[in-house]
């Protein structure tokens, strides 16, 4: 990795752009290069050395994918479990700001349609 990704990726969790968890979770793909929801969170609960709930991984990855900082690289069996699972890698843009999309609600029933974020602009890591 080059030194002006890894500077970004701080001014981006510093300016507020990565909340915690994201960058946890961000963290964690940097050394994995490539990993599924439940080898990310594996890999954080030995690496800081604390339980974090498992289900707060599926919804971060869910919003970087959102916001272009993840894709998915493609599906394999997961180390952990064996099933097949979607395996993330981190791409090359992180956002400049981050803003919540508005809930898009269906005029007949009133249950939301779409979640996630979207960007203002990006910035390019390298």
């Amino acid at each position: 990795m080059r030194a002006t990704s890894i500077e970004n990726y701080r001014l981006a969790r510093a300016s507020g752009v990565l909340s915690e968890r994201r960058f946890q979770v961000c963290a964690a793909l940097w050394d994995l290069k490539e990993a599924t929801a439940r080898e990310i969170w594996e890999y954080i609960k030995v690496r800081d050395q604390r339980a974090i709930p498992q289900h707060s991984i599926n919804p971060r990855m869910v919003e970087l994918l959102d916001a272009s900082i993840v894709t998915e690289s493609c599906t394999r069996a997961c180390n952990f479990t064996g099933k097949a699972a979607i395996a993330w890698s981190l791409t090359t843009y992180i956002p400049a700001v981050w803003t919540r999309r508005k809930k898009e609600l269906c005029p007949t029933c009133g249950q939301t349609l779409k979640r996630g974020a979207t960007l203002k602009g990006q910035q390019r890591l390298f």
